[in-house]
Order: C-alpha cells, then structure tokens, then sequence
C-alpha cells in the first residue's frame, strides 16, 4: 500500500514524514504531533528495517491518533484502543473487494 506525503481530516491537512528512527531506542514505530499535523513513520527497529506491513500498520495507527484528537474523542491518547482500530482498519483496506 501506497503511504500519502499527506491528507486531510477536515479542513485540516497532515503531513507524513519516514525517518529510519523515531527514537534512539528504535522502540516507537510512529508518532502523530496532533498540534503540528505531522505524522512521523519509522524504517528501522532496533530489530531491524520495517516490513511494508508494520509501516501501513503504523500509519493507519497515527491517523486514527489524528481522526480521535480532531473529533474531541477521549479516547485519542488509548494505545490500545488506538491499535485495535488501526489493525481492524488495516485489514478492512487490505481486503476490500469493489464491483466494476
């Protein structure tokens, strides 16, 4: 799957940046700064480069970071909320079947 360099939610457009690290640790795969409207995406693990798979993953887990922030929901900041969404999201895109 394609990543965007950027998309909208509402009036608001985000920007996606790839870094081979998002910390020294390489424990964070990504991280949305809300307020800026930057997602940040990782290459690199401290286990090694990224699957394609783990880097859609961790997109669609920003922006459903970015989707509940912008709707004023409580739950933007739950990581495994956030996860269970993005993963559920993930295979919903990843298996979607459209009739000519």
């Amino acid at each position: 799957m394609k990543i965007p360099s950027e998309f909208k939610i509402g009036a608001h457009t985000y920007t996606v940046v790839f870094r081979k690290r998002i910390n020294r640790s390489g424990t964070c795969w990504g991280r949305a700064y809300v307020h800026d409207r930057v997602i940040q995406l990782a290459t690199e693990s401290n286990k090694g480069k990224l699957t394609e798979s783990e880097i859609v993953v961790t997109f669609w887990h920003e922006v459903m970071h970015c989707i509940l922030y912008d709707m004023g929901h409580a739950l933007w900041k739950d990581e495994a909320f956030v996860n269970a969404m993005a993963e559920n999201l993930t295979h919903i895109i990843a298996t979607a079947k459209f009739k000519d």
